[in-house]
């Protein structure tokens, strides 16, 4: 009764829709098997292609694979050539190489033999070819400031005796001794003295003085002397004339002559100084090339010896040098004044510190003194 009471009432149109929405689920029913049908194809094609798919990323997968296999292969192939090239090319520079340094170390080998013909030990030869004696002998006063020094000069030696020579006493060994001045004085102050120079005619005015002088060549003469005979061995300006080797052979032979605790004195002119260089180290045509007074400190503790003073001795002429303290008085008494600021003094403090560097650089101490003590034993 309400079914066909709602069919009275319900629009046509409704109707319409509605008897077609029935038709439609009837029809469903009837197409649902052919559906699944249609799906399982669907899945299957799916499937199909997903394998086809991953069989095409593995086979390019594994092209990959098998041209980075084949690259590396090509690489080491390459890096074994260019390896085996390198080595051989190598093979060919080492034994360039060793050649050369054989040839090297063989004339090294030459030109230490003949070294002891190179440098002979008779050191002022070339002086002594161009040189008398007595005209050395006058170079020397010129270097030395000339023979109107000569109570200088034994105030200066009298002072080495005292401060730098055992007190004691003892045997006195002075190389190059020239005149025989330092002789003299160590003499009256109760050494045994004995000296050796080339020169005839300063051992003659050495004899004058009544002290003996050998005249010899340096190093011959002290290889004859004993072993631990002396006391001390003095040396003043004779180490700058000598060639290294000499040098280092000089030094040996200091060694082995003087006692243990013996001591070797050394003046030597103080190239850090410009002065020195300026105005004297050349004017003596037998110095060598110039050597730092560390190199002859080295060298003597590379001898045998310890205890190594170094201390400069002879400055320049006062009226050479820069006057400092006038000017350090100035400064201070124009501050005190008030005609110059802290400032303006600060400045000039730093500018004498600087002149007092030059001044060191330029006048002062144009020679050195090397002190050491022998540590070597006696053999006798």
């Amino acid at each position: 009764m309400l079914v066909n009471a709602i069919k009275r009432i319900m629009p046509i149109w409704l109707k319409r829709r509605l008897r077609f929405y029935a038709r439609q689920l009837v029809g469903l029913d009837y197409a649902a098997p052919a559906l699944h049908e249609r799906d399982q194809a669907v899945y299957q094609v799916f499937d199909q292609r997903a394998n086809a798919v991953e069989q095409l990323c593995f086979d390019k997968v594994n092209a990959l694979e098998e041209k980075m296999e084949e690259r590396q292969q090509n690489l080491m192939d390459r890096f074994d050539a260019v390896s085996a090239l390198l080595e051989s090319r190598w093979s060919g520079v080492e034994s360039s190489l060793l050649s050369r340094y054989h040839q090297i170390v063989e004339d090294i080998d030459k030109s230490v033999s003949a070294a002891p013909e190179s440098f002979s030990n008779n050191v002022n030869e070339p002086v002594n070819e161009a040189l008398s004696d007595e005209a050395y002998s006058r170079l020397q006063e010129v270097c030395h400031d000339g023979a109107d020094r000569a109570e200088e000069r034994e105030a200066f030696y009298q002072r080495l005796v005292e401060q730098n020579l055992p007190n004691t006493g003892g045997s006195l060994l002075d190389l190059g001794c020239g005149g025989g001045e330092l002789l003299a004085t160590a003499q009256e102050s109760g050494f045994q003295v004995l000296g050796v120079d080339h020169n005839t005619k300063a051992a003659v005015d050495a004899e004058r003085r009544g002290v003996h002088v050998a005249v010899a060549d340096l190093l011959d003469f002290l290889s004859e002397q004993p072993t631990g005979s002396r006391d001390a061995i003095t040396s003043l300006h004779v180490i700058e004339h000598l060639p290294i080797t000499v040098l280092l052979g000089v030094f040996r032979e200091c060694s082995r002559v003087l006692r243990p605790n013996g001591v070797v004195v050394l003046d030597t002119p103080k190239i850090a100084s410009l002065y020195t260089l300026s105005q004297y180290y050349f004017s003596d045509p037998t110095h060598k090339m110039p050597r730092h007074h560390s190199l002859y400190a080295f060298l003597l503790a590379e001898c045998g010896f310890e205890d190594i003073q170094v201390d400069d001795l002879v400055g320049a002429a006062d009226e050479s040098k820069l006057d400092l303290e006038s000017l350090r008085s100035d400064v201070s008494k124009a501050f005190e004044s008030g005609s110059v600021s802290e400032t303006e003094q600060n400045l000039w403090e730093d500018i004498v510190k600087r002149l007092d560097i030059l001044n060191e650089w330029l006048f002062v101490g144009r020679d050195v003194r090397i002190v050491a003590r022998n540590r070597g034993a006696s053999d006798e």
